[in-house]
């Protein structure tokens, strides 16, 4: 009898236990959303299989983790636009109302000449929970700006990038369990400092110098999020 008491302890303990883990990925996954969540959820898995492992085949997945972002924080700006997402995720994820959820997407981009200097204007837009929009413009100037960097090609390639949206589901899934996770909370904290999408090199480092545990959920999401896509 002394056994089966002890037993039933044991097992309530444990029970709790996976239950109190488990309960930030619920409340996140809650918010973002079903089908966002899942979306994300491939997303990650596929960079796992089609990138981790066939790139670094010899290692662990954590390890792998580890090595990937060690190489980001050393990478130059010709490796920063290598595609590490499978064309099949990628489609996915573009396709998704996943992401308008995670970030402001270019709507136009155009040049203007102010005081004998090239300003690049990025407008775009930031999606809200409940559908509505809220837009955006970002300006960048210098004076090595000059008109012939402007071509279609740079252009287009500016119409593709992104920023993080602040007012997004992902932002407030990430908010909800930002007390359980001291990564996101610092990270969080510096993004609402700068105010627009940190540099996938600045994250890496980050990472390195707070030692993460590449084997988080959250880590992982951060991951694909603000290094891979």
């Amino acid at each position: 009898m002394k056994i089966i008491k002890i037993f039933i302890i044991l097992f309530i303990i444990v029970n709790c236990s996976g239950n109190e883990t488990n309960k930030p990925i619920t409340e996140f996954e809650n918010i973002l959303g079903k089908e966002n969540s899942e979306i994300l959820t491939y997303s990650v898995k596929d960079f796992e299989d089609t990138f981790l492992k066939k790139n670094y085949p010899d290692l662990s997945i954590e390890q792998a983790y580890k090595k990937f972002i060690i190489e980001i924080e050393n990478s130059n700006n010709s490796e920063w636009g290598n595609p590490r997402m499978s064309l099949k995720s990628r489609k996915i994820f573009d396709s998704s109302k996943l992401k308008s959820q995670v970030y402001g997407i270019t709507d136009s981009v155009w040049v203007e000449l102010n005081n004998g200097i090239l300003h690049l204007k990025t407008r775009r837009k930031y999606q809200k929970p409940d559908g509505e929009f809220v837009m955006g413009t970002n300006t960048s100037s210098s004076a090595s700006y000059h008109e012939g960097m402007f071509d279609t090609v740079y252009m287009n390639k500016q119409m593709k990038t992104v920023d993080f949206n602040h007012y997004g589901k992902y932002q407030q899934a990430l908010d909800s369990i930002s007390r359980e996770n001291e990564f996101v909370l610092n990270y969080l904290e510096a993004m609402k400092k700068t105010g627009r999408k940190r540099h996938p090199s600045f994250v890496a480092y980050e990472m390195i110098m707070a030692n993460v545990n590449y084997t988080d959920y959250f880590i992982k999401r951060l991951i694909l999020t603000e290094i891979v896509y």
